[in-house]
């Protein structure tokens, strides 16, 4: 008998073999005569093999995929027909994302060192600690600040460019004129105005504006 085994082999006389040869056993036939077996072996050994890997996410091994963690065995088959056991050690890390939201006037500067001065989504790939992608989205909402002007109207009232709120300041202390709030003010004292015009999200100071006849003029003896 032929016998090619991967493994050791069993055979007929009760004994395991594990190596390559020709093994004979003699045992009696229904004459009452020797009747002589022999067994041509040839064994094949199964094969092994241990593979360590770190992976973001996932892993695909012979396609199969894993996406945790672990110690996982595939058997398959190798050239002489035998297993072939794989033991793969694998560690998963995880890549991650963020989200941010954010307004601004004008222009915005993110992580990224970009400036954006429209409207958007926006997205950049970082790498985290462990070595995965991070992922960060930035949604922008950008608003375009008014351009606030102050014009004397030459009867002691300024009136401000259109914006959605006002608000009228002394310029020698720098404070707010309380109930001044209408895009037009009316100047009761000689000084130096301005406003801050709102659209509601962004502001803007105009120039201080310089009112000086109010009151009465002082003339010389010669124009009376």
């Amino acid at each position: 008998t032929t016998i090619t085994n991967c493994g050791a082999y069993v055979w007929t006389d009760g004994n395991t073999y594990s190596t390559s040869g020709t093994y004979t056993q003699t045992l009696t036939n229904i004459f009452g005569c020797d009747s002589v077996a022999t067994l041509d072996l040839t064994v094949v050994a199964p094969t092994s093999s241990s593979l360590v890997a770190t992976a973001c996410d996932s892993y695909t091994l012979n396609t199969q995929t894993y996406t945790a963690s672990g110690t996982y065995t595939q058997v398959l088959t190798n050239v002489a027909g035998c297993d072939s056991t794989i033991t793969l050690d694998l560690t998963i890390n995880l890549s991650n994302s963020s989200n941010m939201v954010a307004f601004a006037c004008d222009a915005y500067l993110w992580t990224d060192g970009n400036t954006y001065t429209a409207s958007g989504t926006y997205t950049q790939t970082l790498t985290n600690m462990a070595g995965c992608d991070s992922i960060a989205t930035l949604v922008l909402t950008i608003t375009n600040t008014p351009v606030a002007t102050a014009t004397d109207n030459g009867d002691a009232t300024i009136t401000a460019s259109a914006g959605a709120a006002y608000q009228w300041i002394d310029c020698a202390t720098n404070s707010a004129i309380a109930g001044a709030t209408s895009q037009t003010f009316n100047v009761l004292v000689n000084g130096d105005y301005a406003v801050v015009v709102s659209n509601g999200s962004c502001d803007d100071t105009s120039a201080c504006v310089n009112i000086n006849y109010i009151g009465m003029e002082e003339n010389t003896a010669s124009q009376v």
